[in-house]
Parts: structure tokens; C-alpha cells; sequence
């Protein structure tokens, strides 16, 4: 009897052990059928049109950058305009003082010469 159970056990063992391994074969065997077999036309187009949403984003991503770095140039930039602004304004305003001085300093050697010629003439 005790061979009997033995027997017993080793095949209920081995029909279990067995069944597993055919199941855990057709699953792979499925999903490789899976695999090969050919996309319906619909996921295709859903899968080209994820490339392109994916390609997008990437763009995207290179356009974001772009803008950052034209930022930091617009602002660089505007801060050499407003310097140049201000060396011009204070440029501007040392002419018109130059003038300025220059117009009294003609008209002081003006007035000198006038009275050089009236002690001359005298």
C-alpha cells in the first residue's frame, strides 16, 4: 500500500508540475503570437501619432530653451541700451555746458579785445 501512495503522490506531483509548465509555455507562446502577428491599421495610426505628440514635446522642450536664452539676451541687451541712454544723456548735457562756457569765453575775449583796441587806440 505504502508503494501505492507513493506512486499516487508522484503522479498527482507530476501532473501538477506538468500542467504548470504547459500553461507557463502557452503564455509564452501567445505572447509571442502577439508579437508577431501584424498591427491593426488603428493601432498603428495610434502608435505613428504618439511618435509625433512624443517628437512635439521634444521640439517643445528645444523651443523652451531657445526662449530662455533669448530672454537672457533681450535683458543683457536691455541693460546696455539703458547705459547707452545714459552715457548719451550725460554726453549731451557736458556738450551743453562745453557750449555754454565755450559762448562766454568768446565773449569774454571779445570784450578783452575791445578794450585791448581802446587802450591801444588811447
Amino acid at each position: 500500500m505504502n508503494d501505492q501512495v507513493s506512486i499516487s503522490l508522484i503522479s498527482a506531483v507530476s501532473g501538477i508540475v506538468i500542467a504548470y509548465i504547459v500553461n507557463v509555455a502557452a503564455k509564452k507562446v501567445q505572447q509571442n503570437r502577439n508579437k508577431s502577428q501584424p498591427k491593426d491599421r488603428m493601432e498603428q495610426m495610434f502608435d505613428g501619432y504618439e511618435r509625433l505628440i512624443k517628437q512635439k514635446d521634444v521640439e517643445d522642450d528645444r523651443k523652451v530653451k531657445t526662449m530662455k536664452n533669448l530672454e537672457q539676451e533681450l535683458t543683457l541687451t536691455r541693460q546696455t541700451v539703458l547705459r547707452l541712454e545714459k552715457a548719451l544723456s550725460d554726453t549731451q548735457a557736458e556738450l551743453a555746458e562745453s557750449r555754454e562756457e565755450n559762448k562766454e569765453l568768446r565773449a569774454l575775449l571779445h570784450k578783452m579785445r575791445e578794450e585791448y583796441k581802446n587802450v591801444k587806440e588811447n
